[in-house]
């Protein structure tokens, strides 16, 4: 099956990038004179009068400068992710400096954050992940992938040279180097795993990341065929694949600090290897002979050994153990995930359409052909230190435009070349090549200086001018392709919740170290770039706000506005809890805008917000679950009125002279005799969910309950009945729901409610992972006024939106 799927993914492979379905060599269109193929052009002309001359030759006219204000707000995003704090704001507005941004802009690199934002522009193109995927549910744990992640922020708050960037990223381990510099390999290694072995894919994504992220080129598609419209021949994905064929993942990852001696790190090691111990004995009952390895980390089994599927199913969960207590303990020893030299360098030949078992002519290692000399080939090794120096001499067109463009990109909110991984031959010349050209050559002439450049760039007139547009730019020019006015740019997932806990006053500054889990409680107050990223499953929020799947290297992010953003945020947990530390630390109309919007209200925000809070009652509950009963025979539901002491229920101790004993806690609750016990649950996004958990009569006396999953309007999922001590599982498969959509999950007493007294706490997922937690998830009444005012002022455009 691996086999078939393997050659079936080449088929669709060829058809996306334009193949004939034919295995000969085709003689190449010449390429020379596509732009992108030849070297940078260089222009005396600075950037505004670059811009300036395209603006004359198409008679448009440039917005005038944007407010220092906005310029403020707008630097400290684009270099920091963050907002400018009250007292920063006030400093920068009152400097008298002519060059003032200048030294704003040197300021702002010189900080931690700056890392923290461009570190992650990276990860985007690196497909980072704390996971393999979905391939090894059981072992899914990268459990060292964040020393990569810490080691590409510290690269880029060091202010390492972009070439020396991608040489350490490809070849750290074949320099002389401090071995905290070999977490850079983890570029090579943190992509999806696959299962079944299949090391040809595992090379094809190594491949693609190494070509696609650095040269903006489509090798990739070049495995089975010679690609179609770029110079690119099979025979040169297949050199590649010899260099990167050449290298091997070593079994035992090296380590790039000192062990800890304190007591917590001695105990992690002792359990570490109890746990280990425990898989190999596993081994030992299932397998004649074997014996324990000496590192008794090594779970690769000797050659020919034999395990049934059941004796192989508990391998993976016990060796799923030991990664997962690697990845969770903060008492692990870092280890870099490196690649190695094999002992011998692989010598390829071309697989015929891209199966590995079909094998064609042999090809030496090599760069690609059509930027190197005839017989110009990879001696030393693999081949991976000469493909890293050839990425970035000066034959290479492509390197300095490629990140120029993406360091455009993120600054202006729009790239020179539209298509940021792909400057082959179907990609047009772009508008502003001259300028593409000039900041290629800045870059280069400038050391290689990701930190010159970005400078470059915010202190020219171009980047300081106006988001506003007018009619006549609106009509002629609506994609801003000119740069007459600046983009107006909208946060990234990760600058709205950054800044978010920032005015709440959570913000953590800790840097590095274990991922931390984004959805769920207590909801750490760490960056966005330390949360946990799922490859495969990654959590609704992210989902929602266009972040990366990781599955493969993302050029450029997408960005969507939809009612499922709206409605989630309207009831996230975490955005409740920031909406309500706002609005504790700032009980005035005033404060509570000057914290968000650091900005004073104007006359008609503040009457309008005291009319509204004059009026206004404290929501329900904190998020989507709601807790109270339906009448018998009724499909009204109807909110319990009180929360006391982790509890819903009626207004007056248990049994309440209206409602009796019905109450809902975080695991269950009771119902009464002619009024159901009902939790309720709205549905933030569309599609098929899946529901788990268990109902428990706990009770030796009474005669039991009846369990029940309905919708609205009656219509019933799930009835389970259970008598006096039964425990019975409510789960449910593939159940469609609408955004808005409410199910109810309903505990019913089958006539005596003396002792019905119920454990229920339901799950809902779907299938990248869990959407809400019953119990986790277990709040009391949700916002009052003012909070409620802060929650809006958060979810509002100019909270959103940088401009």
């Amino acid at each position: 099956m691996p086999h078939f799927a393997s050659i079936f993914l080449c088929l669709i492979g060829s058809l996306a990038c334009g193949f004939e379905n034919s295995s000969k060599t085709r003689e190449l269109s010449p390429h020379k004179e596509h732009w992108a193929f030849k070297m940078p052009v260089s222009d005396e002309r600075s950037i505004d009068q670059l811009i300036n001359s395209k603006l004359i030759k198409v008679k448009l006219i440039a917005v005038p400068k944007a407010p220092r204000e906005v310029l403020i707000r707008r630097v400290f995003h684009v270099i920091s992710g963050l907002l400018p704090t009250p007292k920063e704001k006030a400093r920068w507005i009152n400097d008298a400096r002519a060059d003032w941004l200048t030294h704003l802009t040197e300021d702002l690199l010189n900080r931690p954050s700056f890392g923290e934002k461009w570190g992650r522009h990276w990860l985007d193109v690196a497909r980072y992940a704390d996971t393999r995927g979905a391939a090894l549910p059981d072992n899914e744990d990268y459990p060292h992938a964040f020393t990569y992640r810490d080691w590409v922020i510290r690269a880029f708050n060091e202010s390492l040279p972009y070439d020396d960037f991608l040489h350490y990223q490809i070849a750290a381990d074949l320099m002389d180097l401090p071995r905290e510099e070999l977490a850079a390999l983890g570029f090579l290694t943190v992509g999806r795993a696959y299962q079944g072995g299949q090391n040809h894919l595992v090379i094809a994504d190594r491949i693609d990341v190494a070509t696609r992220s650095t040269m903006g080129l489509t090798v990739a598609c070049a495995r089975c065929h010679d690609h179609k419209t770029d110079p690119i021949l099979t025979a040169d994905y297949y050199a590649l694949y010899g260099v990167f064929n050449s290298s091997i993942v070593p079994k035992e990852l090296p380590a790039i600090a000192e062990p800890s001696q304190e007591p917590g790190a001695v105990a992690y090691r002792s359990a570490l290897k109890e746990k280990a111990l425990a898989v190999h004995k596993h081994v030992e009952k299932c397998v004649p002979n074997y014996k324990t390895p000496e590192d008794h980390l090594n779970f690769n089994l000797p050659p020919g050994t034999k395990l049934n599927q059941t004796q192989r199913d508990k391998f993976r969960r016990l060796t799923g153990i030991v990664t997962r207590l690697q990845a969770d303990s903060s008492f692990a020893i870092p280890r870099a995930m490196v690649v190695r030299e094999k002992p011998k360098p692989v010598n390829p030949r071309i697989h015929e359409r891209g199966n590995p078992r079909t094998q064609g002519k042999p090809v030496p290692r090599a760069f690609l052909s059509f930027l190197r000399e005839k017989d110009e080939h990879f001696t030393e090794g693999s081949g991976r230190l000469e493909f890293a120096h050839r990425l970035t001499d000066d034959r290479n067109p492509l390197t300095s435009r490629v990140w120029a463009n993406r360091v455009w990109m993120h600054l202006t909110g729009s790239p020179l070349v539209n298509s940021p991984g792909d400057f082959g031959p179907q990609t047009e010349s772009p508008i502003q090549l001259e300028l593409l050209d000039s900041l290629a050559l800045f870059l280069t002439n400038n050391g290689w200086s990701t930190k010159a450049l970005i400078k470059h760039i915010i202190t020219s007139e171009t980047f300081q001018r106006s988001s506003q547009t007018t009619s006549e730019l609106q009509e002629k020019d609506p994609s801003n392709l000119y740069y007459a006015r600046a983009n107006r740019q909208r946060k990234d997932l990760e600058a709205w919740r950054d800044s978010a806990l920032q005015v709440s006053g959570r913000l953590m500054r800790k840097m590095g170290g274990k991922p931390f889990t984004l959805d769920q409680p207590p909801y750490e107050g760490r960056r966005t770039v330390y949360a946990k990223t799922r490859r495969g499953f990654l959590p609704s929020i992210m989902r929602a706000f266009d972040f990366p799947g990781s599955e493969e290297a993302l050029m450029k992010r997408s960005t969507t506005t939809t009612p499922t953003q709206a409605l989630y945020l309207m009831n996230s947990p975490f955005l409740i809890g920031e909406a309500r530390a706002i609005a504790k630390r700032n009980p005035s109309i005033k404060a509570i805008y000057r914290t968000v919007l650091q900005r004073n209200p104007t006359t008609i925000e503040i009457d309008s917000a005291e009319a509204w809070l004059a009026r206004a009652e404290s929501s329900r509950t904190s998020g989507v679950w709601d807790y109270g009963y339906l009448q018998k025979d009724s499909l009204l539901f109807k909110p319990l009125p009180h929360f006391e002491k982790g509890q819903w229920r009626g207004k007056q101790q248990l049994p309440d002279q209206t409602l009796g004993w019905l109450n809902w806690t975080s695991n269950g609750g009771h119902p009464e005799k002619d009024k159901h016990a009902t939790l309720k649950w709205t549905a933030i996004e569309s599609g098929k969910i899946h529901i788990t958990g268990s109902f428990v009569a706990p009770s030796k006396k009474g005669n039991g309950l009846i369990a029940r999953i309905m919708r609205p309007d009656g219509e019933i999922l799930g009835e389970w009945t259970l008598n006096p001590t039964d425990d019975v599982s409510t789960n449910l498969k593939g159940i469609r729901v609408e955004a808005g959509d409410e199910l109810w999950f309903v505990a019913d007493s089958r006539g005596e409610v003396a002792f019905d007294s119920f454990r229920w706490a339901p799950q809902i997922s779907d299938l990248k992972g869990l959407i809400s937690d019953a119990e986790n998830d277990f709040s009391g009444p949700g916002l009052p006024p003012q909070a409620q005012l802060a929650q809006a002022l958060l979810l509002s455009n100019e909270f959103f939106y940088i401009d």
